[in-house]
């Protein structure tokens, strides 16, 4: 009976552990595009238990893998040249800072997908077109608040007539030389008088 209990038991685990280190079940398609100096990019269609974390890079040219097919090793073997690594958790849509970009050139966003049991997988996306997608929820509300945000009459700013209207023309440095005077620095001379203040 006891043999029969821990022969059960051991079935168990073993099927837990091959439960678990299935890997990904489906691998990502990931839609990338180009607007100005940024490079957008979103992935669908895969099962999110499977996945801890994505990193994505962004590289300029061809590669020698298909794209679009999860692979279990790196697509190279060098730094992405266009933008690095960057952990972005378990998100599905992403978005760089400004980057070099040549209109005239290809390129692919890169994901690396850590799955549940520890492997770690690549696919890139096809080249990225330009613009192609609508824009992020984030970029809609940006471009509604300078819609909000645009100089008014005071007829139509009754509530802030008082500030002389929020979108005025007053610089950042200008309201805080009034508030704190204009900036001031030690009369010595050398880098050494910073260190001893």
């Amino acid at each position: 009976l006891f043999v029969w209990v821990m022969l059960r038991h051991f079935v168990v685990f073993l099927l837990c552990v091959f439960s678990v280190s299935a890997s990904l079940s489906s691998c990502p398609s990931i839609r990338a595009s180009v607007n100005n100096t940024k490079i957008f990019a979103r992935w669908s269609d895969y099962n999110p238990t499977e996945v801890v974390a994505f990193e994505w890079a962004v590289v300029e040219g061809d590669l020698s893998s298909e794209d679009g097919v999860c692979h279990s090793k790196p697509l190279f073997y060098t730094l992405p040249n266009v933008m690095k690594w960057t952990h972005v958790r378990k998100s599905n849509q992403v978005n760089s800072q400004a980057l070099s970009i040549d209109t005239e050139k290809d390129y692919r966003v890169v994901l690396r997908i850590t799955a549940q049991d520890g492997s770690l997988f690549w696919v890139s996306s096809e080249p990225a077109n330009v613009a192609e997608f609508a824009p992020t929820m984030h970029e809609r509300s940006s471009s509604n608040q300078t819609q909000r945000s645009a100089p008014c009459l005071p007829s139509d700013c009754e509530i802030d007539q008082n500030n002389s209207c929020r979108a005025a023309t007053i610089s950042t440095r200008e309201k805080l030389d009034v508030l704190y005077g204009a900036p001031q620095w030690p009369n010595r001379v050398g880098a050494s008088s910073v260190y001893r203040e």
